[in-house]
């Protein structure tokens, strides 16, 4: 009998661990909780006030700024200006959605959001990536393109182009898959090595040490014929770049009839004769160009003899930008501030607006919004 009693208690014994066991495994972690907390200044509101949140959870916010108010950024854990907000939380967040009252009685009056890190006292090109600005200095500047704080304009990251030299770089566009570089300042008229770089969005934001190869996109204007120097008295200078469709577009800068010439070059790396498509009478010189591909606009940034000036493309079929319709907006310049207006980015309902330093103006990034922009 206590043979039995004996067996008894050891199966007991070793049921009852095996039961513990099971139920230990079948425990559930708790995810980790995390709180968000939202508040906004004077002139707008939030669509939301936060609240408490799962580690991993994708957080969508949008800011609404009153009549006569403007959105201006996010700031706190979050620093944006994007339109709405997405991240993903994984800490306790806090942020301000920040609103700044419209100056209604400025004429397409540019904004300063901030001066810009010395070391981009030449910033020539903008896009908007990865929720960061990047750009670059011309002529003469390091192969190197600058990730930008857009709030307070410091450098957060510098990726070097190791097969690339910089001769005279002057815009930058991107599509899907690509970043493009235009390596086609021509001031004199007289190059005879216009490229452009290729440069890989992948490559470009996971390079383990900030370096990068590009393709080579080389090219010629079908219609130049002669290669002497004439030092900004040539039709043959650029400053700008748009993807569009499968093409990359080169306006450029007329120094002789102040028009802004359009060349189709291919994406694909090789050698071409960029064949003149169009030509739009902007009647000036332009430095920038940028294309929205959800509102099919073409936007030229450029300057005359008066102000800086925003060119809107619209409603043309194709690549005929000229035969659409054709909206120029003076702009003006805050006192004391640079007038060297040299990239040019779309975000949101803003366009953003990069200078060079210029005549003891240190270099700063602009906005305007496009709501507010008049040719009357």
């Amino acid at each position: 009998m206590k043979k039995l009693l004996y067996i008894f208690l050891g199966l007991s014994l070793v049921f009852g661990c095996a039961d513990n066991s099971t139920s230990s495994n079948l425990d559930i972690i708790e995810p980790e909780l995390y709180t968000l907390s939202i508040s906004n200044t004077n002139g707008g509101s939030v669509d939301s006030t936060g609240g408490t949140y799962e580690s991993g959870d994708e957080i969508t916010i949008t800011a609404t700024a009153d009549e006569d108010y403007l959105f201006q950024n996010w700031s706190g854990d979050e620093n944006s200006v994007a339109n709405p907000l997405i991240f993903t939380i994984y800490d306790d967040v806090s942020i301000t959605a920040n609103f700044v009252l419209e100056d209604l009685n400025s004429f397409n009056q540019l904004s300063i959001v901030t001066q810009l890190s010395d070391l981009v006292d030449e910033s020539s090109g903008l896009i908007f990536l990865n929720n960061n600005l990047i750009t670059f200095n011309d002529s003469g500047g390091s192969n190197s393109l600058y990730e930008i704080d857009i709030i307070n304009g410091e450098v957060i990251r510098t990726v070097d182009i190791i097969n690339a030299i910089n001769n005279d770089w002057e815009d930058i566009s991107v599509d899907s898959e690509y970043i493009y570089i235009g390596d086609f300042g021509n001031n004199y008229g007289n190059r005879q090595d216009l490229l452009i770089y290729k440069i890989s969005i992948s490559d470009f934001l996971n390079s383990p040490d900030n370096s990068v190869y590009a393709e080579e996109i080389n090219f010629s204007y079908s219609d130049q014929t002669s290669f002497q120097s004439n030092a900004y008295n040539s039709n043959f200078d650029a400053e700008s770049i748009i993807s569009f469709n499968d093409s990359l577009y080169v306006f450029t800068k007329n120094w002789v009839d102040r028009k802004s010439n359009v060349y189709s070059i291919s994406k694909n790396p090789g050698n071409y004769i960029a064949s003149k498509i169009d030509s739009v009478d902007v009647q000036g010189l332009i430095t920038a160009a940028e294309y929205n591909i959800n509102s099919n606009t073409v936007t030229l940034l450029g300057y005359d003899t008066d102000s800086p000036f925003i060119i809107e493309l619209t409603n043309f079929n194709e690549s005929n930008f000229s035969q659409g319709l054709i909206s120029k907006f003076p702009l003006v310049v805050p006192e004391t501030s640079s007038i060297q207006t040299e990239g040019l980015t779309n975000i949101d309902n803003y366009y953003y607006i990069s200078a060079e330093d210029y005549l003891g103006n240190p270099q700063v990034l602009y906005r305007i919004s496009k709501d507010s922009l008049s040719n009357n």
